[in-house]
């Protein structure tokens, strides 16, 4: 019983680690991008 609920857990948690991932290089793009405008005006 603990193993099958270990195994239908991880593929959720690695699919929240994957889109917290994504969050924060998105928003560290988005960043960046700014900054470049903000330098070159």
């Amino acid at each position: 019983m603990f193993v099958t609920n270990l195994a239908t857990i991880t593929p959720s948690f690695i699919h929240i680690i994957g889109s917290y991932n994504n969050i924060i290089i998105e928003s560290s793009y988005i960043c960046n991008s700014y900054l470049l405008q903000i330098f070159y005006q």
